[in-house]
């Protein structure tokens, strides 16, 4: 983060002249319409909305024109933009002012240049209207403005107005009403007497006995049905005891218990079923005694059902057991409940049938008292009726004849003599920022087109690989190394080839004693820095051997104004030697193998055993061989030399070399694990310019 901040200042100044570019063409046409613009003068009108106007005289006036603040402001802002209420104030207008002034010809051009609008918080309506004319823009919000009011007034009068006519149609009304029941009155007086009536009405003693006897009936009406229902649970409770299905079929067992011959007959068929039932132990079914027992069982029988049917009791035999007595008992006690039951409900129907008689008596003995009451209210309800309808008839009539309004002008608009628009110091603000934008997107979009490097911090952070150096720009006079005495002469750039090298032996380039140089793409100087740091190894007592393998580009024997004869393609193919092919320059302990005669298929020499011995026989004969290859984007001849386990150090150059390009390359390098001991920034400034404070000139590139 901290160095993309630091590498803002450096983008701006690369780009400043466009960005200079757009701020200017900002600048020059906020100018011209500063300059041309129509100048506009606006009016404001302020209209104060009071709830309850103070002026009212009556009480009806201060109710129509009161209205909710919020609704009544939002509703007259609507109204003052209706067309009705603008031709209105136009019309005004025309009839106030008579001297020929360019008002707007159509109600759509006022309403387009008035706006309208609520102050926050408050109750005031501001109206605003802009024109070409101070004059015109002042009277025309001014005429617009009364008309607001008078339009308001008008309200009033015609709620008032309605008001009153609608007071006026019913009074007559209500009289005629309480005329008719006043006459219903005096007849029913007549035909009924009134005397007797509330002689009747007033009888308390009556009303007491009437009274005292319907609450004893209410009474007696209350306690029946509760013995009613004592009873009704008891009987239920001996129903279910004694299991009996009705009153007859209880009466029936009751009375054949009580029989005296029915026990009698019961009593003897149960000795003769245990003397049965004994003598069958004894003796067989067939025994004279066993079947003369029996037959008397049957006779016994025989007559026990014929008694029974007698006493109604059914044709069965039922021969309850000694127990049954106590349920005999119970069912003595049901019957005495029923009968009971039986005389509470007639003395209850009997209360009820008093009940209704006394309540129809009551019933009848007000009515024609509540008739005359009812009569008498409606008779009073419209005589207050009427007093209040004539009351608000004449507070009606009072706002009707008075001007109310629910808005009043705070203060009438007066010709201004600035115009509002252009507003020049808020569109030289705008404008500035607008071009400071315009230009900082310039930058921006130019930068994100722009495919080039342009520092060492950005190659190092897009390659991820070290830069070793920075290497300065080098003059006409240093570029030709066939006399190296304005190379020697300059400190600062034998400084930073000097740091490069020291870099590289650090990195461990005295382990390999050879180095291969490459590039991204053609033009970023490798040739050069090859032929640089050459000469600063020889200068520091290194016997150093420059091979140009550059073969479809050779630059090497130009830059040491060598002949380019024998060279590398000649001794891989096989002509020369290597001691023979290595030639002598101006700069002790450094020698140069050039790129030799041209050869129609370089690649084929790469690929081959004679590269590796030729850089092994240079190896054993001096200290640092030099390697200059072509770029690695053209073809791979960097990485084939490299392959044997060399050292690469990759040139980069500023606004030369191209970002995706120095990627893929160093991608490819890492990828196929070539040794990249780093990056050397060609063309850049050193560190060491700033402290010998030499002043750099710059230099093109010979062919």
């Amino acid at each position: 983060m901290d160095q993309s901040l630091s590498r803002l200042p450096l983008v701006f100044s690369r780009h400043r002249w466009s960005a200079l570019a757009a701020f200017s063409a900002v600048m020059c046409g906020l100018c011209l319409y500063v300059v041309f613009a129509p100048r506009l003068y606006t009016s404001k009108v302020r209209l104060i909305l009071d709830g309850t106007p103070s002026t009212s005289v009556s009480d009806f006036g201060s109710t129509i024109a009161q209205q909710p603040g919020n609704g009544a402001l939002a509703n007259q802002e609507e109204i003052v933009s209706s067309k009705r209420l603008l031709e209105r104030a136009l019309q005004s207008y025309r009839q106030q002012w008579d001297d020929p002034v360019d008002i707007p010809l159509s109600v759509g051009e006022l309403k387009q240049s008035l706006q309208t609008g609520i102050v926050p918080g408050t109750d005031i309506f501001q109206l605003q209207y802009t024109s070409s004319d101070p004059e015109l823009a002042s009277r025309m919000l001014n005429s617009i403005a009364q008309t607001v009011v008078q339009e308001n007034t008008e309200t009033i009068q015609a709620e008032a107005k309605s008001a009153r006519e609608f007071l006026e149609g019913q009074i007559p009304q209500r009289r005629q009403e309480l005329l008719q029941v006043e006459a219903r009155m005096s007849k029913f007086k007549q035909e009924y007497g009134y005397v007797t009536l509330s002689a009747e009405g007033n009888n308390n003693e009556a009303n007491q006995l009437l009274v005292n006897s319907y609450a004893q009936l209410e009474g007696q009406i209350r306690d029946l049905t509760s013995q009613i229902q004592e009873v009704d649970a008891r009987n239920l409770s001996l129903s279910t005891l004694t299991n009996a299905g009705s009153i007859n079929n209880t009466y029936t067992s009751v009375r054949t218990g009580q029989d005296p011959e029915l026990q009698n007959l019961k009593s003897a068929v149960t000795n003769l079923e245990s003397q049965v039932a004994a003598r069958r132990t004894e003796l067989t079914d067939s025994h004279p005694i066993v079947i003369q027992l029996v037959q008397e069982l049957d006779a016994a029988r025989t007559l026990y059902n014929q008694r029974l049917s007698q006493l109604g009791g059914g044709s069965s035999v039922n021969i309850a057991p000694e127990s049954a007595r106590v349920g005999q008992d119970l069912s003595v006690q049901l019957i005495q409940g029923k009968i009971e039951r039986l005389s509470l409900q007639e003395r209850l129907e009997a209360a009820r049938g008093s009940m209704k008689q006394l309540e129809s008596r009551r019933q009848q003995f007000p009515i024609l008292e509540q008739w005359f009451t009812q009569m008498d209210r409606r008779r009073e309800a419209l005589f207050n009726s009427i007093q209040l309808l004539e009351r608000k008839l004449d507070e009606v009539r009072v706002a009707e004849a008075q001007l109310l309004s629910n808005f009043r002008i705070l203060d009438l608009s007066e010709p201004s003599g600035k115009p509002s628009d252009p507003n020049i110091p808020v569109v030289l603000i705008l404008g500035t920022l607008a071009g400071a934008v315009l230009s900082i997107g310039t930058v921006i979009l130019l930068e994100a087109l722009n495919r080039k490097l342009y520092s060492a911090d950005e190659i190092e952070e897009l390659v991820e690989l070290p830069v070793l150096s920075t290497l300065p720009r080098l003059s006409k006079n240093t570029l030709n190394l066939g006399e190296p005495a304005s190379f020697y002469e300059n400190s600062a750039i034998l400084e930073a080839y000097r740091a490069l090298f020291k870099a590289l032996e650090f990195r461990g380039l005295e382990e390999f004693h050879t180095l291969v140089v490459s590039s991204a793409i053609s033009g970023e100087g490798k040739s050069v820095v090859t032929s640089y740091l050459a000469a600063v190894a020889a200068m520091l007592s290194r016997r150093t051997l420059i091979i140009d393998a550059d073969l479809r580009r050779p630059t090497i024997h130009k830059q040491f104004q060598l002949p380019n004869k024998s060279g590398l393609s000649d001794i891989l193919s096989g002509d020369v030697s290597l001691e023979s092919a290595a030639q002598s320059t101006s700069i002790d302990n450094l020698s140069v193998v050039t790129a030799g005669s041209s050869c129609v298929l370089p690649s084929r020499f790469f690929e081959s055993d004679g590269m590796k011995i030729l850089l092994e026989e240079a190896r054993s004969s001096y200290d640092l061989v030099i390697v200059d290859t072509p770029p690695v984007t053209s073809c791979v001849d960097a990485m084939a030399v490299s392959s044997e386990g060399y050292p690469l150090l990759l040139i980069a150059r500023p606004n030369v070399t191209e970002k995706d390009l120095l990627k893929r390359s160093a991608a490819e390098l890492i990828e196929h694990n070539i040794n990249v001991l780093g990056v050397a920034v060609n063309d850049g400034i050193p560190k060491t310019d700033r402290y010998y404070q030499y002043r750099l000139e710059s230099y093109q590139e010979t062919a």
